[in-house]
């Protein structure tokens, strides 16, 4: 038996919640979390291909005086199939260091606009109707910006 359900029935499920909470307000928390990974943050930040392709051109810029060498490069990432590791092998060959890597990330993320679903996702938490959680791994700062926006500053990370 699968617990799938459609986008329809999720989102019925949801108002139905939302109506009980308004008419008799819960004794518990809200029963929602929301789940987000980096497509939040899209396209204001780059996904991981588009960050491949600019690590791509990074290697190109830092060995153009031995294209033999980048050639190497790219038949070795050819070899790769898993897009986690191809993600990885692109960021080292780009930015060798540890400190290459977070001036990297560093300066997309700063260099970036507050994507709409950050945004969008901030006032449904402030409404405070269907959740006040939310679970991510990203390692940007942009809901977190999103929500001071609105004057929400206590906010636990």
């Amino acid at each position: 038996m699968s617990n799938t359900i459609s986008l329809d029935e999720a989102i019925n499920q949801i108002w139905q919640t939302i109506k009980l909470q308004e008419s008799e307000p819960l004794k518990s928390t809200l029963p929602y979390f929301f789940l987000v990974g980096a497509g939040i943050s899209m396209p204001e930040i780059k996904g991981a291909s588009g960050i491949i392709e600019e690590l791509k051109a990074d290697v190109e810029e830092l060995y153009s005086e031995k294209p033999d060498m980048v050639e190497s490069i790219k038949k070795d990432a050819k070899k790769i199939s898993d897009p986690m590791k191809l993600y990885s092998f692109w960021f080292e060959k780009a930015h060798p260091n540890r400190i290459n890597r977070q001036q990297y990330l560093e300066r997309i993320i700063c260099q970036s606009k507050i994507s709409s679903a950050n945004l969008l996702l901030a006032q449904i938490l402030i409404s405070k109707k269907i959740s006040t959680s939310v679970v991510t791994l990203n390692f940007d700062d942009k809901l977190h910006l999103a929500l001071s926006l609105f004057g929400t500053h206590e906010v636990l990370m």
